[in-house]
């Protein structure tokens, strides 16, 4: 029940970015909702995660992810065609990365937990709703950006991997993420976060 949440979560997003279009005031709002939420979660949420998980690393990692996109964008100004591509494949990698964890902690958020005294516990249940409702801006982010950028067809590509690494984390994650694994992935979340 709660990935079919997230991907209706998911589909919010183009109908968002649908409406802001037919009124310039609130395109300006949702641009602003874009940045903030988005920045706000990969400084509030997503790095400190990947610095517990990743260790010192993660901050050069994170400047460069910061760093990379100026360059990147200058580049594409200037019509250099192979970026375009590059440019598209490290969102893809990012985004596969991030969905496939975030299957993961959606099938850990259907479960029963139980504490050490017999109670059921909630916090995995609340970061299965913290995934379904950052879902939201996340839907409005591909579809508010990608298009202006890079085009319909790499938005509609993003959100294909979105919803298939959302389902290869969901049902294969468990058994996939080990220590080593999670450290590498929170690495590589740091570098696309930033």
């Amino acid at each position: 029940m709660l990935l079919g949440i997230s991907f209706l979560a998911l589909a919010l997003g183009p109908l968002l970015v649908l409406l802001a279009r037919r009124h310039s005031w609130s395109a300006v709002g949702l641009d602003a909702f874009c940045v903030i939420t988005i920045s706000g979660f990969a400084l509030l949420h997503l790095l400190p995660e990947c610095y517990e998980q990743g260790g010192w690393l993660v901050l050069p990692l994170a400047l460069a992810g910061f760093v990379l996109p100026t360059l990147a964008e200058r580049t594409l100004q200037h019509g250099h065609p192979g970026m375009r591509r590059i440019v598209l494949l490290l969102a893809l990698l990012g985004m596969a990365a991030h969905d496939t964890l975030d299957g993961l902690f959606l099938a850990d958020g259907g479960h029963i937990h139980l504490d050490e005294h017999g109670h059921k516990g909630h916090t995995h249940e609340v970061t299965a709703w913290a995934i379904i409702l950052h879902r939201i801006p996340e839907g409005v982010g591909i579809w508010w950006i990608v298009p202006r950028t890079l085009g319909v067809m790499p938005a509609v590509l993003v959100t294909v991997v979105t919803v298939g690494a959302t389902i290869f984390g969901y049902f294969l994650g468990e058994n996939l993420i080990t220590e080593t694994s999670q450290r590498g992935l929170a690495l590589l979340q740091a570098l696309l976060a930033g």
